[in-house]
């Protein structure tokens, strides 16, 4: 069999999801054959192909969603491809359940009652899990579980194949299997594939699909990605009088790769909340200084191009970096003696984890300024660290020690120390505000209470007027809120939005971002917002999307709010229509789930490149976050790669000729590692968060005018005051309810809950 048809591999772990529908669902099947193939490459990622025949039962419901649970967040979800009988399917999105995981949606391929299908799933470059091997230092265990499903649901006999394809150049005699599952062959059939690498395979035709089995192998750690070692750690942290930081770093590499060199390194410094400034940068290697042209400091981060200073495979060397740190580098506060102290804070820089092996003999020493007493100081330190060992130098400053023989350097280790801020310039000093409001303001509490009886008067105003203007703004019908049973899966972020009532100046924009990135119009103009629009229209645009792209092509703007009220009056429409018989309570938790995991992706990403990449692919369902403005402020500081589909937005933005191919905040790489896109600009991530940010506000103020205004006018036609009566009562009652049940993957996986239907 090939190893790859569309793009690689799939995940660790596999969870088949049969979501809850608005009325009781049976489900139950048969696995008449699951086979995995499991490559592990050379740089540490995983990569999978599963393929899974399944049975479904004549009285059962339709297998219509599979959930993907994956080792790591780190993948990408525009490069997963999944098939049905050969069929692609391209509904792919987060998974509510996993984390990190993705959700398939079957669609129209969806396995019916009574029939037989073939679903197969391809995931490349997941991260791999490896763990120290017990019986030998220098080798890696890995440990692999194949899906397996809820036994409410599956019953019967599985044809279960598994297949190890070991990393290029493994010997045949380095690599050693684990212990088969019971009822496995004690030993697995040993190949080579068509790319001249190493495979174990076992397989049991008459396996079940409820059983976790699992499958093992150790292997020198050479050959895949934790090759390098940073045997020891030194950071010494100098406090000058004058409140600037002198920074020193001793950093002891050991490369253990089997042909890749280390010939990068950046060190991030622990202030990237206030800026600071760098200077009296120097590096070397082994007392060899690097030359001024091969050491960067941008984005609060120091980049070092070892070039033919690079570590050879075998070679170890010590990387010693010093600079000098200067700003608001100490920080007072209330708690701290109401301001008379100050206090320092210092994180030693972390390496990913996905480079780095093993533990790190650390050590963090600060030195005090002159005069300063043991008496005069209050320190703390990271986990794992014992107390500071007190010392003194030649001259007589005092100094804080702390060692860690078995730190991790993946982990942030924070270190801390307060005193009098007479030692130290006001000017280094971060005031952080008072805790409450009587103190801020410097009034006796009595006094406050008064005024806070006043405020409470004009705040009960001031609610009703908000209340009542509230109430113009709430467009959902009221039948949408008779609560049936079941998630409502399958809705657009555009949908959920309206589901959620977000504001309608956020929807708008929401779409407008669609359409320019499925390439079916662009901005031509921003002031007024003109759009060019595509001829033809691309296949695939929601019914709303249309009516959008029409509004636009209006002559005058109220023209465009008109179409604009009316395509809203009929997204309003068809989401009650899709919500009859759906918790919307449920749907919306749902939905939020989704949100959140879309922004931890972000978040948990380590390199600006996977960040902005992770926001390009979940942007609309990000801007479901009530507090979307700030989120998105408070994540992108650092640089950030422009999508490739943002200069159709941004007219006035233009593409570099000739792009940097590396970032200019690179974290460290081998020579062999993947580059970073040439394609994709950078700019400052401040100025873009305002700019993403700005674009609802923009689209606002520029198309529909008045948000109130626009609203009342959808409101008084999908959600109209209630008449009143002299007379008459309504009931409602409800019965019904669904089983949620779990399908759990491997160890580790979260279970996730059934159901069926859109």
């Amino acid at each position: 069999m090939k190893r790859r048809l569309l793009a690689a591999a799939i995940p660790l772990l596999f969870l088949l999801g049969l979501a809850s529908g608005a009325s009781a669902q049976t489900y139950r099947f048969t696995l008449g054959e699951e086979t995995v193939h499991v490559y592990l490459d050379n740089d540490g990622a995983l990569a999978l192909d599963y393929t899974f025949t399944f049975t479904n039962d004549t009285a059962a419901s339709p297998i219509d969603f599979v959930d993907v649970g994956l080792p790591s967040g780190e993948y990408t979800l525009s490069a997963i491809r999944a098939e049905v009988d050969g069929q692609p399917i391209s509904d792919i999105a987060a998974s509510p359940y996993v984390n990190p995981g993705i959700a398939l949606g079957l669609g129209e391929h969806a396995i019916q009652p009574g029939q037989t299908g073939t679903v197969r799933v391809f995931i490349p470059e997941v991260k791999a899990q490896y763990y120290p091997d017990t019986a030998a230092a220098d080798y890696v265990s890995f440990r692999f579980s194949p899906t397996w499903f809820g036994s409410q649901y599956v019953h019967g006999e599985t044809d279960l194949t598994v297949t190890f394809h070991l990393p290029s150049g493994v010997a045949p005699a380095e690599p050693r299997w684990h212990e088969a599952p019971d009822g496995f062959p004690p030993e697995p059939e040993t190949g080579f594939d068509e790319d001249g690498r190493i495979t174990y395979t076992w397989r049991r035709p008459e396996a079940d699909g409820y059983t976790q089995y699992e499958f093992g192998l150790s292997l020198p750690r050479q050959y895949v990605l934790s090759v390098i070692l940073l045997e020891q750690e030194v950071v010494r942290v100098t406090i000058n009088p004058s409140g600037t930081l002198d920074v020193n770093y001793a950093l002891t590499f050991k490369n253990e790769s089997k042909d890749n060199l280390l010939s990068q390194l950046s060190l991030a410094h622990p202030y990237s909340y206030r800026p600071r400034e760098f200077s009296a940068i120097r590096a070397d290697l082994d007392g060899t200084s690097l030359p001024a042209s091969a050491i960067e400091a941008a984005y609060q981060t120091i980049h070092l191009q070892l070039g033919e200073l690079s570590l050879k495979p075998g070679q170890r060397g010590t990387v010693h970096v010093a600079y000098t740190l200067s700003g608001e580098m100490f920080s007072a506060s209330w708690y701290l003696d109401k301001y008379e102290r100050a206090r320092l804070e210092f994180i030693p820089a972390t390496f990913g984890k996905d480079w780095l092996f093993g533990t790190t003999d650390m050590t963090v020493a600060f030195e005090l300024p002159p005069q300063v007493t043991e008496q005069d100081l209050h320190w703390q330190a990271g986990s794992g660290f014992g107390d500071a060992e007190v010392g003194q130098g030649d001259d007589g400053r005092l100094s804080l020690t702390w060692e860690n023989p078995a730190a991790f350097p993946s982990v942030k280790y924070r270190f801390s120390v307060d005193m009098p801020r007479s030692f130290i310039p006001d000017s280094v000093i971060y005031e952080q505000p008072q805790p409450d409001l009587p103190t801020r303001l410097g009034i006796d509490k009595s006094v406050f209470g008064i005024g806070l009886f006043a405020f409470s008067v004009l705040l009960f105003f001031g609610l009703y007027a908000y209340f009542m203007r509230r109430r113009k703004m709430k467009y959902l019908p009221p039948r949408i809120a008779i609560e049936g049973h079941g998630i409502k899966r399958g809705l657009s972020p555009v949908e959920a939005a309206i589901l959620m009532e977000q504001p309608l100046d956020k929807v708008m924009t929401m779409i407008l971002f669609g359409v320019i990135k499925k390439g079916a119009a662009k901005v031509v103009k921003r002031d007024p917002i003109k759009l060019e629009v595509a001829a033809p229209l691309p296949e695939g645009l929601h019914a709303y999307e249309r009516e959008f792209l029409q509004a636009f092509q209006k002559k005058s703007g109220s023209g465009q709010r008109k179409a604009l009220q009316k395509m809203t009056v009929n997204l309003i429409r068809s989401v009650s229509a899709r919500m009859k018989g759906f918790s919307r309570r449920e749907t919306i938790a749902y939905y939020k789930n989704i949100m959140e995991r879309a922004w931890e992706q972000i978040e948990a990403a380590d390199t600006p490149e996977v960040k902005s990449q992770r926001f390009d692919e979940t942007l609309e369902w990000t801007m479901l976050d009530k507090n979307y403005d700030g989120r998105t402020r408070r994540v992108f500081t650092g640089p950030v790669y422009v999508p490739v589909w943002w200069q159709r937005y941004d007219p006035a933005f233009s593409r570099p000729a000739a792009p940097s191919p590396r970032s200019s905040a690179p974290r460290p790489t081998t020579t062999q590692g993947r580059g970073l896109s040439p394609s994709m600009p950078q700019l400052p991530g401040s100025d873009f968060a305002a700019s993403v940010v700005s674009s609802v506000q923009t689209f606002s103020q520029r198309v529909i005018g008045d948000l109130t205004g626009f609203t009342s006018k959808v409101t008084s036609v999908t959600n109209p005051p209630p008449k009143t009566s002299s007379g008459g009562s309504r009931s409602s009652g409800g019965g019904g309810g669904c089983a949620c049940a779990c399908a759990c993957a491997c160890a580790g996986c979260a279970c996730a809950c059934a159901g069926g239907g859109r």
